[in-house]
């Protein structure tokens, strides 16, 4: 069964506002997939993981300079149900303001349903093409120049 993201009134709230969208993970590939006119990053984090909350921001700087590039990152929080608040609460800290997920599904399907070679540890960074082509995987936290520098080879 493939789910499709919720639509904005079934959006779990952060602590201003901030919508984490439920996804599975056909719904996660589909959006990877969509014509952005440029590579994608899906980056799989949650509060609970240090490593997560460390490189969360060389990511949305990685997100403010490719921008340009139509780079998208997508943002998919492995959080527990009774944890998004405070997964909201950390975005709005950080300025996210864009649409990003919550895993809802079974972890070992999740984790099949994007990368079956992926063991499931957090954080898990993904770097498809503009054609939705898996091209770099990052199993632990990445950097900003690392990320960069596989963004720009990319994008050569």
């Amino acid at each position: 069964m493939v789910a499709v993201p919720a639509t904005a009134g079934d959006s779990e709230p952060g602590a201003r506002g901030q919508a984490i969208v439920p996804v599975d993970a056909a719904a996660v590939m589909d959006r990877i997939e969509a014509d952005h006119g440029g590579p994608v990053l899906l980056n799989v984090w949650a509060t609970w993981c240090r490593p997560c909350r460390k490189e969360m921001p060389d990511l949305l700087r990685l997100r403010k300079t490719y921008r340009g590039s139509g780079f998208e990152l997508v943002l998919v929080s492995a959080d527990f149900e009774n944890q998004l608040a405070a997964a909201g609460e950390f975005l709005d800290s950080l300025g996210v303001t864009f649409e990003t997920y919550h895993k809802r599904q079974n972890d070992m399907e999740f984790i099949d349903g994007i990368d079956p070679d992926w063991s499931g540890a957090i954080p898990y960074s993904a770097l498809y093409d503009a054609r939705g082509r898996r091209v770099n995987s990052w199993y632990g936290r990445i950097d900003y120049d690392t990320a960069a520098a596989s963004l720009d080879s990319l994008l050569r």
